[in-house]
């Protein structure tokens, strides 16, 4: 449903036929992904029409740039050998980041698209630079991780990674130009979401209608730590769920071939001579395991749980972790490949790996059926219009919202107002079922209904204490 929203701003695009400002189709302030899925999904939509498969290609795009970027940026810093063994671990991954990657509502998916720009700029700026980097390239920076932050929100991990090695190699940066400069450069790139926030009285981050910050706590630290340990040694492996099983053994292998890497990688790291060379792999490993850390620790010490009793869409939150797994796994193969020095056992390894991966994980999760009819589903659907329709324009301007739903083809209205429902069980307003016509009023009890059912399934959800707030008792006055 979510995906299908970012299609009905590609066709209301294409048609001209936008029902109020395009930044009021993005319906949560952490939801910019839903507008850049929708502006990228327009010339699909004027090429293929309205369809699934269409609104499918804007993730293929954002999948396919993602692997030829990681292989540029390794191929760069690392070499052929670690760069292709890298390409090929992105094509035959874990069927859940190919799952994450084809969802075109963006979010974490998108999240890995961004990081790898991030990356590439933040190592041209930082290791490839043999002169100074001019301020010019620090607000180019700024404006792409400004951006990056607005499209998704779990970006941000990312940002204070780099930040945070960033004061590690420059700890008089906060000090120079080129920091104010970047400041610039994001403030610009992330004016969307400050509009957004501006617009509904949001805080400046926020998800799931509460400010970042308010989902971290510092209570229960050994508790904390023991989460931690468990999502490194448990979560992570058991989220490559190969052969669709959370506990299969072939996750276990993969993750202990990724721990004798790190052990290869760190060696190298000490060993290595004190060139250029050497010493950008280094930071960059260095990058890499602020990241991973930081990352553990941000769903050790906040509300953020992944939910493995939902099957594979439970560890959505790891996959923009992976492409730094795989590119450990990379280089230390390749430290491997380079002491054996024969070009026939480099290619059974990596030939078996290959055959394990495809039919453990992508290949595995293939259903033709489904793509075969994938052409026959539209790709635009008006099933969170109401949501939006009513955050954005009710209570005050109760006339404003009716003359817009009015406008929505009479087929899809039903669904139209089942959205009023969504918006109804999220701010805990009943009185917004007044405006709703009466031949439409059973339509928007049924939305409310299905989110508050929806929200007690998701007994782990992190919007479960919206939904569930003691001062909201709206089944009486239906």
């Amino acid at each position: 449903m979510r995906e299908r929203h970012a299609g009905l701003v590609a066709q209301q695009l294409i048609t001209s036929s936008l029902l109020m400002p395009l930044i009021h189709y993005q319906y949560h302030s952490e939801k910019g992904d839903i507008l850049v899925a929708g502006i990228l999904a327009v010339p699909f939509f004027l090429i293929f029409g309205n369809s699934y498969f269409s609104l499918k290609l804007v993730s293929v795009l954002l999948s396919c740039l993602t692997v030829i970027l990681w292989f540029i940026y390794a191929s760069d810093y690392f070499g052929k050998r670690t760069a292709t063994i890298l390409a090929l671990l992105l094509i035959f991954c874990p069927s859940i980041l190919t799952k994450i990657s084809l969802i075109s509502w963006g979010a974490h998916g998108q999240a890995n698209f961004y990081i790898i720009l991030a990356l590439i700029f933040f190592s041209y700026i930082h290791f490839k630079k043999d002169k100074e980097a001019k301020n010019y390239l620090f607000l180019l920076f700024g404006l792409l991780c400004g951006f990056s932050l607005y499209a998704t929100k779990i970006f941000l991990v990312f940002l204070i990674a780099i930040f945070i090695f960033w004061l590690l190699i420059d700890k008089k940066i906060i000090f120079k130009i080129k920091a104010y400069v970047f400041t610039a450069g994001f403030l610009i790139g992330y004016s969307p979401g400050i509009y957004y926030n501006a617009l509904h009285k949001d805080a400046f981050l926020q998800v799931n209608l509460k400010s970042v910050w308010g989902y971290f706590a510092l209570d229960n630290v050994l508790i904390r730590i023991g989460d931690f340990l468990f999502i490194f040694f448990k979560d992570i492996p058991s989220s490559f769920m190969f052969f669709n099983n959370p506990n299969s053994i072939m996750n276990y292998i993969y993750y202990f071939i990724f721990l004798i890497c790190i052990f290869l990688v760190a060696r190298e790291g000490l060993l290595m001579k004190e060139d250029k060379s050497s010493l950008v792999k280094r930071k960059i490993f260095s990058v890499a395991g602020i990241y991973f850390i930081l990352f553990c620790l941000v769903l050790s010490f906040s509300d953020f749980k992944l939910e493995p009793w939902d099957g594979w869409m439970g560890y959505r939150y790891l996959v923009i972790l992976y492409p730094f797994i795989f590119l450990v796994i990379a280089h230390g193969l390749s430290i491997i490949f380079k002491k054996i020095n024969n070009k026939i056992i480099e290619g059974v390894i990596i030939s078996t790996l290959v055959v394990f991966l495809a039919f453990g994980g992508n290949l595995g999760a293939v259903e033709l059926v489904k793509i075969s009819n994938i052409m026959s589903y539209k790709g635009a659907t008006y099933s969170r219009l109401g949501w939006f329709v009513a955050k954005t324009y009710l209570p005050h301007e109760k006339e404003k919202a009716i003359v817009i739903m009015e406008k929505v083809p009479q087929e899809e209205k039903p669904v139209a107002y089942e959205a009023f429902g969504f918006h109804a069980s999220m701010g805990g307003d009943y009185s917004l079922f007044e405006t709703v016509p009466l031949e439409y009023k059973k339509y928007a009890y049924k939305g409310f209904g299905s989110m508050n059912l929806w929200s007690q399934v998701r007994k782990n959800d992190i919007e479960e204490a919206i939904y569930k707030k003691d001062d909201i008792s709206l089944w009486p006055k239906l």
